[in-house]
């Protein structure tokens, strides 16, 4: 016996399926300078809606981007010791909440940087929150990732990578790929600040509060002095 499926069950399947589709697209939703194309640009490749990305800076003029810079994958070449910046900003209304952070990256050389560091705007660039050692003469790309947790920021979110122990010609051969932040943007509406005077009648609530309470304890403490005198 063949069983028909309610209009009613179609529509709850299909709504569900949805709910479903959208979750995992929010979940993977990421902001990513990929340089593809042969006429790469400092320009983010994958966007996330409700923000607004930069472009990639430099800290100075020293820098190289291609879609192939010689072979492929495309990629963008840090000289000497200079640093990266991005900000993405999330639109009026929304907040971010941030998950992690990636990149890849290619030392091509003997005189090369040998460390880089990853600082954020959250402490003003104060710690990073990702390090490590950079060996010379690589053929390939390295991965490098960490894990994040940021809520309901409804401010810019800068990312700086820089790159240190550099000697030599200013030639470039630091390569970067995929730089890569995961992150989203939700609806968000700032809690309403509390006025001076609320804030005071508050206090003072709370002080009168207190203070009843204490004389309530007095009178008890005197009350069962009295039954135990007599």
């Amino acid at each position: 016996m063949t069983r028909r499926l309610s209009l009613a069950r179609i529509a709850a399947y299909a709504a569900a399926c949805a709910t479903a589709s959208t979750m995992h697209l929010t979940a993977h939703a990421a902001l990513v300078y990929g340089f593809d194309g042969f006429f790469a640009t400092r320009a983010a490749t994958q966007t996330v809606a409700n923000t607004t990305a930069s472009n990639l800076e430099f800290s100075g003029a020293a820098y190289f981007c291609t879609g192939f810079n010689g072979v492929p994958p495309g990629s963008c070449s840090v000289l000497g010791n200079n640093s990266v910046l991005f900000t993405i900003t999330p639109d009026a209304g929304y907040a971010l909440n941030i998950t992690g952070f990636s990149f890849d990256e290619r030392n091509t050389a003997a005189v090369a940087p040998t460390r880089f560091d990853v600082f954020t705007s959250l402490d003003d660039f104060a710690a990073p929150i990702l390090s490590g050692a950079l060996s010379p003469l690589a053929t390939t790309f390295t991965h490098h990732a960490v894990a994040l947790s940021v809520t309901d920021l409804d401010t810019p979110f800068s990312v700086r990578i820089a790159a240190s122990g550099h000697v030599g010609n200013n030639v470039p051969h630091w390569d970067l790929d995929n730089v890569r932040l995961d992150v989203t943007a939700v609806p968000y509406t700032p809690p309403e600040p509390v006025s001076a005077p609320a804030s005071w009648a508050l206090a003072i609530a709370a002080l009168a509060g207190l203070g009843a309470t204490r004389r309530r304890g007095r009178t008890c403490a005197h009350g069962s002095a009295r039954v135990h005198k007599d």
